[in-house]
């Protein structure tokens, strides 16, 4: 795209158009803590702060963020949707269905991948972004008017900041990940697993005798096909043993201090506990 061949005069285009506002003013629009502002960073370097005591900035200028996706869900959270093509719809400012129009238009099938539509540029694209300013423009208006009419003049309250901070984090999680240790869960894992059998083995035998649960059955029930045609044990078998800490010995099966004879037939055999 354009700007990718042109980044350094995008980047002073964008600089010189947020020197024409104040400190302190107002940035709406619809998902841009979401999407819009993490591309901005990501491709043109402008990095997005959001903070819930409401000094957010926008690169070097100090700003106020209103995204009015998170807007919606804080005012209207049991809305159908709250995506921008949803909140404009039947209003004057309603969206055109791009991706109708690129097929009316012999541009596609209809039959592409959802998101295909944004993969390459047709001069429609111009008016589709036309359209998503006037619906973001539009909507924008409709749930400020109806947030003062909650909150009064000081509608943009610390709750909300605090929804749009964590919203803001959610999606630097979505777009950067989460550092994760994989063999200290493994670890964990098997520490918790120890504990567990080990809590298990204290406890049950103070239990008064009861009814196996049908996850419990499932747990100690012997495998209904132990061996291979060949008369070797089944690989399904030889799990069922190490997990059991179990052996096979002279046709005999012993774990938890049980002997259970083993048999060369479907049957529902166990090896429970006491």
């Amino acid at each position: 795209m354009k700007y990718r061949s042109e980044k350094e005069k995008t980047q002073q285009q964008i600089q010189d158009w947020l020197d024409l506002f104040e400190e302190g003013c107002f940035v709406v629009g619809h998902n841009i803590l979401g999407n819009d502002m993490w591309m901005l960073w990501r491709h043109l370097g402008f990095a997005p702060k959001v903070m819930k005591n409401g000094k957010d900035y926008f690169g070097n200028k100090r700003v106020q963020y209103v995204d009015t996706f998170v807007l919606s869900q804080y005012i209207n959270p049991d809305s159908q949707s709250h995506s921008l093509e949803y909140l404009a719809r039947g209003s004057d400012d309603e969206k055109m269905d791009y991706r109708a129009k690129l097929v009316e238009a012999g541009a596609m099938v209809g039959n592409e991948p959802k998101g295909h539509e944004f993969s390459f540029y047709r001069p429609l694209m111009d008016s589709y972004c036309n359209d998503d300013v006037d619906a973001n423009i539009g909507v924008g208006k409709r749930l400020w008017a109806k947030s003062k009419e909650m909150y009064k003049e000081d509608w943009i309250h610390t709750s909300f900041k605090q929804m749009q901070k964590d919203y803001f984090l959610y999606s630097a999680q979505a777009y950067t990940g989460v550092k994760f240790n994989v063999e200290k869960a493994k670890a964990l894992i098997e520490h918790i697993d120890t504990e567990m059998a080990k809590i298990k083995s204290e406890v049950d035998p103070l239990l008064p005798p009861r009814s196996l649960k049908t996850s419990e059955e499932s747990f100690y029930r012997i495998p209904a096909k132990p061996f291979k045609k060949s008369g070797e044990l089944s690989t399904i078998m030889e799990k069922w043993l190490i997990k059991h800490n179990a052996k096979l010995v002279d046709g005999y099966i012993h774990a938890y201090d049980l002997k259970v004879k083993m048999e060369n037939r479907r049957a529902n055999l166990y090896c429970i506990p006491n």
